[in-house]
């Protein structure tokens, strides 16, 4: 179905970035299946990060995903601090994308200076 959207979206003149999702290497067939090559795909690192089975499913497809469709980019929506994403950075580019709160989170000091009010202090 979204495969379906993207063609109709792009017939009436909008860009469409497919996302890639698969949970085993039994979806990469059906993951990569209709996307041009090359092209600019996206993924997400959110659902995976906390997961250590996700995340290790997220590594090991992602390669794959590169090696099957060689994107010219990959639009990703959450951290690029993976060592799957050092290993690939030869064969893509990656473009990391942080909504503003997560960004915020990431730039945050590990520890707070004492004489400066904290983001979620009341004043």
């Amino acid at each position: 179905m979204s495969r379906m959207a993207g063609v109709v979206w792009q017939e009436r003149g909008l860009t469409v970035v497919p996302t890639l999702r698969w949970r085993t290497k039994h979806d990469y067939d059906n993951v990569s299946s209709g996307i041009p090559m090359p092209s600019i795909v996206a993924v997400a690192t959110y659902g995976s990060r906390r997961d250590p089975e996700l995340r290790t499913e997220f590594e090991r497809g992602l390669p794959a995903m590169v090696e099957r469709l060689e994107p010219s980019a990959v639009v990703v929506f959450g951290s690029t601090q993976a060592r799957v994403f050092t290993q690939l950075a030869g064969r893509t580019e990656f473009i990391e994308y942080l909504p503003p709160m997560a960004a915020r989170r990431e730039a945050r000091p590990e520890k707070s200076i004492p004489d400066q009010p904290s983001l979620f202090e009341v004043a």
